[in-house]
C-alpha cells in the first residue's frame, strides 16, 4: 500500500463572544466571532441576532465576559491506496479493510493476512484456571 496522505494534527481556530448570567455561572449567551471579538452575524439565525442585540444593549444581571478561545486540535487519519486502486482511511491501529476488495491493512499501511488465516491463541500457563474451573469456583 502506498500512503497518499500522511496522518497529521489539524488545528481549528474558533472563538466566541460570551455573556454570562451573574446568578448562574456557566449559563448565558455565546456568539461566533473572530479572535478580535468581531461577531460573525452572517452565521447567525434571526433569534440569535435578537439575543445579541439585547446583550449589547445591556441586560441586568448579565456580565460581558468577552472573547473565549474555543480552538481545538484533532488527528487526521492517514489515507492509503490499496493494491486494487481504492483509497483506505487508516484509522484503526490493527485492521483497516478496503471497501472494494476486502484487503486488510494496519495503521501503518502494511497489508495483513486474510482473517481466514488468523488463529486464536490462548496461552495456558501452569497454575491458571481453566474455563471449567471458573464455572465451578465458589466466590467469597
Amino acid at each position: 500500500m502506498e500512503i497518499i496522505e500522511k496522518s497529521k494534527m489539524v488545528r481549528v481556530e474558533s472563538y466566541s463572544y460570551e455573556y454570562e448570567w451573574d446568578n448562574e455561572k456557566g449559563a448565558g449567551f455565546s456568539f461566533p466571532c473572530d479572535k478580535e471579538g468581531n461577531i460573525k452575524r452572517s452565521k447567525m439565525y434571526p433569534e440569535g441576532l435578537a439575543n445579541l442585540k439585547d446583550c449589547q444593549r445591556g441586560i441586568e444581571g448579565l456580565t460581558d465576559k468577552g472573547v473565549r478561545d474555543d480552538s481545538y486540535s484533532y488527528r487526521q487519519n492517514a489515507v492509503g491506496c490499496c493494491e486494487c486502486g481504492n483509497t483506505v482511511e487508516l484509522y484503526d491501529p490493527l485492521t483497516n479493510e478496503c471497501g472494494k476488495c476486502g484487503r486488510l491493512y494496519n495503521m501503518s499501511g502494511q497489508e495483513l493476512a486474510p482473517r481466514s488465516q488468523w488463529e486464536e491463541t490462548i496461552d495456558e500457563e501452569p497454575g491458571l484456571f481453566s474455563d471449567d474451573d471458573i464455572e465451578t469456583a465458589s466466590y467469597f
